[in-house]
């Protein structure tokens, strides 16, 4: 099964702006960390489309990609099938991006941050992953459970 790809615009700005830093490296320096970066960025999401949750993802994932990229999130949030998958570069930044499976078939990319920390994810850090997925919900209503009281 293929699932659709959805970006918010927050995603899609990271993404942009990945990209352009990357076109820009390979102008002037030729290989770097923006280019290793957006390479990785794309193999993954290739990935994503096909394989979506960690135990799928990370089955798929060659050993250069520093196992596991794909988590799924149990602490500090609402939504029951929140995933973060994992951009580390260690001169540029150490990115998380947060995604959701939606209904059988989609996947949401929600929300991306540069962490400083290890461990579970912040709270804050989730905060806007939930209110850009719940107000996706609102046009296309969930089929998950949502956690309740946290």
């Amino acid at each position: 099964m293929t699932y659709q790809l959805i970006f918010h615009d927050h995603i899609k700005r990271f993404e942009n702006t990945l990209l352009e830093k990357a076109e820009q490296e390979k102008r002037t320096k030729g290989m770097g960390p923006w280019l290793a970066l957006a390479d990785l960025y794309i193999i993954q999401k290739k990935r994503i489309r096909l394989y979506p949750t960690p135990e799928e993802f990370n089955d798929h994932t060659s050993g250069e990609e520093m196992l596991p990229i794909v988590k799924h999130v149990e602490r500090n949030t609402k939504i029951t099938n929140l995933f973060r998958r994992g951009l580390p570069n260690r001169s540029i930044g150490n990115f998380r991006l947060l995604y959701t499976l939606h209904n059988y078939h989609k996947v949401i990319f929600l929300h991306y941050f540069d962490t400083q920390y290890n461990g579970d994810i912040k709270r804050k850090d989730i905060k806007p992953a939930e209110t850009r997925y719940f107000n996706y919900c609102i046009d296309d209503p969930t089929l998950y459970p949502i956690r309740k009281g946290e």
